[in-house]
């Protein structure tokens, strides 16, 4: 558990480190896996050739396919796709 906790110090020191920087350079900072929509962060998951869009939106979630491969893939390419520009 101590290590654990150490490795999670170090990690979080580094991230604020990496923010520190950025603001100081002027640079904006763009997350990969989430947007800010009407004031809440949510999820930018697209899936499938046509490009929909997943998220959650207040009181209301759009879900993932109903297959379970499909499923899977959309999140796997969700995570590991290169990030968008």
């Amino acid at each position: 558990m101590e290590a654990a906790t150490d490795a999670k110090i170090a990690v979080e020191d580094a991230q604020r480190e990496l923010r520190r920087k950025r603001e100081e350079g002027g640079e904006k900072y763009i997350p990969r896996f989430f947007e800010l929509r009407n004031g809440r962060w949510v999820p930018k998951l697209k899936y499938g050739n046509v490009g929909f869009i997943f998220s959650f939106i207040i009181n209301k979630i759009f879900s993932v396919p109903d297959d379970p491969q499909e499923a899977v893939s959309a999140v796997q390419r969700w995570i590991w796709s290169p990030p968008q520009a």
